[in-house]
C-alpha cells in the first residue's frame, strides 16, 4: 500500500475503490405482490324502518372491475330510488351500498356488464312484491 497523506482515507488507495467515499449499493426492496384487479360491488338492500339490522338483500351487482363503473351504477339506481326508497317494498327502506366485492359468493351476485342496473332493480323489486 502506498502512503497515506495527512487526512486522508485509507480506502482511496485501495485498488477497484475510487474517492474517498465509495458510494455503497443499497439492497433493492422486494418488489410487492400484485395481486389481480380490486372489485366491487352494489348491494340493494331492504332494511326496516325503524332502523334496525333487520333486512334483506334485494339484489346484488358485481365484480365491477373500476370504481367509476360501480359509482355510475349507484348514482343512477340511488336517482331511481329518490322517493320511494319507503314505498317500493311494504314496511322497508331501500338503499344502495357500495362495498369489496366477495369472491367466495360470487354465484349470488348478477353481472352488471349483461344488464342494465336500473331494469335489474325493477325487476327485483317486482319479484319482491308479487
Amino acid at each position: 500500500m502506498a502512503a497515506l497523506r495527512d487526512n486522508e482515507d485509507p480506502r482511496r488507495l485501495e485498488p477497484g475503490l475510487r474517492g474517498p467515499h465509495p458510494r455503497r449499493r443499497r439492497p433493492r426492496p422486494a418488489r410487492r405482490r400484485r395481486h389481480g384487479p380490486a372489485h366491487y360491488a352494489l348491494y340493494i338492500e331492504a332494511r326496516r324502518r325503524d332502523d334496525s339490522r333487520d333486512g334483506f338483500t334485494l339484489l346484488r351487482l358485481g365484480p365491477y372491475t373500476q370504481t367509476r363503473h360501480a359509482k355510475q351504477d349507484y348514482d343512477r339506481i340511488t336517482a331511481a330510488l329518490d322517493g320511494r326508497e319507503t314505498t317500493l317494498v311494504p314496511g322497508h327502506r331501500v338503499s344502495a351500498r357500495f362495498a369489496p366485492f366477495d369472491v367466495s359468493d360470487h354465484h349470488l351476485f348478477a353481472d352488471p356488464y349483461d344488464a342494465d342496473a336500473v331494469a335489474l332493480l325493477a325487476a327485483t323489486i317486482e319479484g319482491a312484491t308479487a
